[in-house]
Order: C-alpha cells, then structure tokens, then sequence
C-alpha cells in the first residue's frame, strides 16, 4: 500500500515538478522559443490539463508501474537489491528502453527524426529524481523489515 501511495505522490508532484523546471529553464532562462513563441506563464496556461493529469498518468503507467512490477517480483524471489545505484539502473534501463521504443515508432511515420543521447541523461536526472523517494521512503523500509525478521527481532524503532 505503502508503494502505491508513494508511487502516486511522485507521479503526481515530481513529474509535473520536473517538467515545469525544465520547461522553465528553457523557455525564460535559455531564452529558446523553438517549441513556444510566447512566455513560460503563457505556456503553463496553454494546457494545464495535459501537464498536470494526462502526463503524470501516462508517466505512472508506462514507467512506474513496469519499475514497481521488476522491484516486486525481485523482492519475492530475496533478490532485492541493497544498492541504491541498482535501483537507478534499473529505472535507467526502463527509460532507455522506452526512448528507443518510441523513436522506433517515430521514425517509422515521421522522417528525418534521430534519437539523442542527450534525451537519456535528461530522463536520468528524472530518474533520480523518481527514483530517490521511492528507494528511502519504501525500498529501505521493506529492507529493514526482511533483515528484522531474518534475525529474530521484531521491534518497531
């Protein structure tokens, strides 16, 4: 439950969170209006429903629930990693994974679109950014209870 409810608090504020900021750097601070001729209040307004309820459930399915699934299933087999650089290579892998995907079914309708390596280090900070609260706020607490019950002690801290 714990998972659920946390994996729908970054969904919902991280991403969002994430993508105004680059948005925003982008736009006011790099002063690149390739994408949006106008300012970044201008932009936000454009459509809030897609940034704020489309995007973070399409982000939640595609991305969270394939990671929370690899994370679970990894957990019942006590093949859980303990590093939290494991944790990031598999979100890393995911997203790497779907850009490749993605840019394949791209390029097979639009043409003369390349795929960027520089899209896989901005969705890696974005995968620090997912995955970090996941890993402190359920993952060390799962770990915590495993190792408890292994050795014999129970107590709540």
């Amino acid at each position: 439950m714990k998972r659920v409810f946390v994996s729908l608090l970054v969904s919902f504020t991280v991403f969002p969170i994430y993508f105004l900021i680059r948005d925003f750097i982008l736009l006011d601070i790099l002063q690149d209006h390739s994408s949006f001729s106008g300012n970044f209040s201008e932009y936000v307004a454009l459509d809030p429903l897609l940034r704020f309820l489309i995007t973070p459930l399409v982000l939640l399915i595609f991305l969270l629930l394939p990671y929370n699934f690899i994370l679970l299933y990894l957990s019942r087999k006590g093949k859980l990693p303990r590093l939290f650089s494991k944790y990031l290579l598999f979100l890393g892998v995911e997203i790497l994974v779907l850009i490749i995907t993605a840019t394949f079914f791209i390029n097979a309708w639009i043409p003369n679109t390349e795929i960027s390596i520089s899209y896989f280090f901005m969705f890696l900070i974005f995968a620090i950014c997912c995955v970090t609260p996941l890993h402190y706020l359920v993952d060390k607490k799962e770990q915590k209870d495993a190792y408890r019950q292994q050795n014999g002690t129970l107590k709540n801290d």
